[in-house]
């Protein structure tokens, strides 16, 4: 072999795959999702009736929640409509009321109350939820973060 046909040899990076001729006359197989789909929401303000001391208890604390939940697989993206995923500003009620109607000492259960409500309400497979106090002490805030399996 010369120096001209190894210069015209096409280098191994550069071959076209050999494909089998009945595999490559199949359809391909529908593309699974390797992680389902999530909605985020973060830093949703709201107030809550949270607190050990019963002045917070009385007068609604300012609160932060994020939330991050998987989506039901569906057609959703294709179809465009809301009545195909889970609608975002039912589960942001949801939280505002949840947040006023159920009193609780610490985050830990009021987060935990929240993550209860939302997946056995909305069907969520799974959740995760973080809640922040945001003037327990000046100048600091204080939350938790939990994950939940539906």
């Amino acid at each position: 072999m010369s120096s001209a046909d190894v210069l015209q040899m096409p280098s191994r990076e550069h071959r076209e795959p050999r494909v089998p001729a009945e595999a490559a006359s199949q359809p391909k197989p529908h593309r699974q999702r390797r992680h389902p789909d999530r909605i985020v929401i973060r830093r949703l303000p709201m107030e809550a009736r949270i607190g050990v001391y019963d002045w917070e208890q009385t007068a609604p604390q300012p609160v932060l929640v994020d939330l991050e939940f998987t989506l039901p697989e569906g057609p959703a993206a294709q179809t465009d409509a809301l009545a195909d995923t889970i609608d975002y500003a039912a589960v942001v009620a949801r939280l505002k009321a949840l947040a006023l109607e159920q009193p609780r000492q610490l985050v830990e259960a009021m987060a935990h109350g929240m993550a209860d409500a939302l997946i056995a309400e909305f069907k969520l497979s799974w959740l995760r939820l973080g809640l922040t106090k945001l003037a327990p002490f000046p100048g600091a805030e204080v939350g938790i973060v939990i994950e939940r399996q539906g």
